[in-house]
């Protein structure tokens, strides 16, 4: 255990005082976190830092919407950690407090449940708590998950969290079903510190996705986020390496990468059909089907604009238009995974055409 004003010993120490609360206000404050204390709020108004019995608190069963949907498996996957933490080495009051809602008939967390179990089990009587007025339960569900960003003791948000947050506020009328609407939900709640530009549009369209399954006749969208993912649904249509055929899918960003991937798996079976099939990763944009037909075709042009450089650049031969530049026998661009249940077949793969730039169903695979 460390010895020091900034931790405490809840072995020792069963109720916060004033001392506490001056030290938690001096290392955690609007000066180290504009974003979360003071007038820099985008959330509602911060109304101090105070010392609040836990039984003045409802801490189960509170919000219809859920400030605490914070967390989306009902608990913290990292209650043990946190537990240990705290048990062993002392609850640290440079750590940012419990976050409570102020109503008209009593606080609400917006973070704590970990913290509160693990107090209660030791007999702690109170909590240090940020205390915080909201607009509305839409703004205190983002604000609950923005709270939970940070670290130790509370915890980090999971893919899960902000899924189903996102899903309530469909629910709950609080955004519109459409991509942009929630990816600009996603954006809110990570800022700037939660998951990759990339990892927050596949979170954003599994949402998406989801909220449409549920509706008749509604779009079914597929994303393409790992091989994982690719692998399995190749497996599962069929799409597998046997006879003289290898199939080699690639994404639609890395036209450079395929090639020398496509010309590796040439030399090394030379008496097979290497058949290359791009996929669109997650489709991000608010036109999904301008967004797929763009990247499978923008692959097709780049992917011949490079053989030609190639050509031209190792020797010295200079190809009149794409038409002239040929694969090696057992190298073809066969096709693109499906993505959009309204336009491909979703059990087969979206064929390129041979005398165009563009991609067309066929029934033949």
């Amino acid at each position: 255990m460390v010895n020091n004003n900034t931790v405490v010993n809840i072995h020792t120490t069963k109720t916060f005082t004033d001392e506490h609360l001056e030290i938690s206000k001096h290392y955690i404050n609007s000066n180290t976190r504009p974003d979360l204390y003071g007038d820099f709020l985008l959330f509602g108004k911060d109304l101090g830092r105070h010392l609040i019995d836990i039984k003045d608190i409802k801490w189960r069963g509170s919000l219809r919407g859920g400030a605490q949907a914070a967390r989306a498996a009902g608990a913290n996957p990292s209650f043990k950690e946190v537990q240990n933490s705290i048990i062993e080495f002392g609850y640290k009051l440079t750590n940012e407090p419990i976050a409570l809602w102020k109503r008209d008939d009593g606080y609400y967390p917006l973070t704590g449940h970990t913290r509160e179990t693990i107090l209660s089990e030791q007999n702690v009587t109170n909590v240090i708590a940020n205390v915080y007025e909201m607009n509305s339960e839409d703004e205190a569900s983002k604000f609950s998950l923005k709270l939970n960003r940070g670290p130790d003791p509370q915890g980090i948000i999971s893919q899960q969290d902000v899924q189903e947050e996102c899903l309530t506020a469909l629910r709950q009328g609080w955004i519109q079903p459409s991509l942009d609407s929630i990816l600009s939900r996603v954006n809110e709640i990570c800022g700037d510190s939660v998951f990759t530009k990339s990892k927050r549009s596949y979170i954003a369209t599994l949402v998406y996705n989801t909220w449409e399954d549920k509706k008749p006749g509604s779009q079914t969208v597929l994303s393409w986020p790992n091989e994982s993912v690719i692998n399995q649904w190749m497996s599962t249509n069929k799409y597998v390496d046997v006879g003289n055929v290898i199939y080699m899918t690639t994404s639609f960003s890395q036209v450079s990468k395929a090639i020398f991937r496509a010309a590796a798996l040439s030399v090394e079976n030379s008496d097979k059909e290497i058949r290359v099939v791009v996929h669109t990763s997650i489709l991000d944009a608010y036109d999904l089907k301008g967004c797929y037909d763009n990247r499978v075709d923008t692959f097709r042009t780049m992917w011949f604009d490079k053989l030609k450089d190639l050509r031209i650049a190792f020797f010295k031969s200079h190809p009149a238009d794409n038409s002239k530049v040929v694969l090696a026998n057992n190298i073809t661009l066969y096709g693109a995974l499906p993505a959009l249940g309204n336009y491909h077949d979703l059990n087969k793969i979206v064929r390129y055409k041979n005398t165009s730039q563009s991609v067309d169903e066929v029934n033949e695979d």
